[in-house]
């Protein structure tokens, strides 16, 4: 039995008599604080891969939690769940997410979203393929076939709520 049980003593605990083995993991009760991100995740927030490499994307915590967090990820806005490929893992100091053997169709946005009672954070990461076309390069083919539509209107659009392209149309040839 523990008595005063502190952060360290936080762990998985075994007990085996015989041909019985008995497994518990502690917990502390307590109240959640605020999730914060290490400076950590900030040096990796867009990684080249080669086509089949194993990419992992770690965001360590900025101090250890008493309680691991609810973590989900998603990619390009849907939500990702463990597969063959896929294995993500949280613990009260990060979380990870590795792809194994990544191709094309892994290129893009992932974004872990962290949460307990008192604090939510979002972390987004973007992959791409080295020597090849990336998926996010091919959300430009869209703008550039409204570039070469334009022919009597002025237009204006949005890349990914960032980048802002102003589409003219041509200026007239004088006696054409």
């Amino acid at each position: 039995m523990l008595r005063s049980a502190s952060l360290e003593d936080i762990a998985s605990y075994s007990c085996q008599a015989e041909n019985v083995r008995m497994q518990t993991d502690l917990e502390l009760r307590g109240a959640d604080v605020k999730i914060e991100v290490g400076d950590e995740a900030d040096g990796e927030r867009s990684r080249d891969a080669e086509k089949g490499q194993e990419v992992t994307f770690t965001v360590p915590f900025g101090k250890e939690l008493v309680k691991k967090p609810e973590a989900e990820w998603s990619f390009q806005g849907k939500r990702l769940e463990e597969s063959d490929r896929v294995t993500i893992t949280t613990s009260r100091t990060h979380a990870t997410i590795t792809i194994k053997q990544a191709e094309n169709q892994d290129c893009g946005s992932y974004t872990l979203r962290l949460a307990n009672a008192v604090s939510e954070v979002n972390v987004s990461f973007t992959l791409s393929i080295k020597g090849e076309v990336s998926a996010l390069l091919l959300l430009y083919v869209p703008y550039i076939q409204a570039y070469r539509a334009c022919k009597s209107v002025d237009r204006q659009i949005q890349l990914l709520g960032v980048t802002s392209f102003h589409f003219r149309p041509p200026l007239s040839k004088v006696g054409g």
